[in-house]
């Protein structure tokens, strides 16, 4: 968001089209942005791969495993009484508990999938 606030500082408001930073962005995601995200169709990939019977009797039958997985794995961080949640380091032990790692995936993309699959 940095890099784009400061391109449409640039681009905007040194040139004197806009005043200020919301307008300056307003403009830089209608005239750059958008169209350029339009060319990928995510929601089409969601109805197509993600949100099928294939995938939802998938998830459910791993689920409880997922869970069972989740309760063994999470808290050693947390504080006594507080939110139960999975520190990465504690993904890191599952992840090399389960010994899922291949030529595509590897111990160097552990954090990065871990914070992808973070709630925000």
């Amino acid at each position: 968001m940095e890099a784009f606030s400061r391109l449409a500082d640039k681009k905007f408001n040194d040139s004197k089209m806009t005043s200020n930073y919301a307008d300056a962005m307003k403009m830089f995601f209608k005239d750059y942005l958008t169209p350029f995200f339009k060319k990928f169709d995510a929601h089409g990939w969601r109805k197509r791969v993600l949100w099928n019977m294939e995938a939802d009797l998938a998830l459910k039958h791993g689920l409880p495993t997922l869970k069972e997985c989740y309760k063994k794995y999470i808290g050693r961080e947390a504080k006594p009484g507080g939110y139960m949640f999975m520190s990465l380091r504690e993904f890191e032990d599952l992840m090399n508990k389960a010994d899922i790692f291949s030529d595509n995936i590897g111990a160097k993309q552990m954090s990065l999938h871990y914070y992808l699959a973070m709630q925000t």
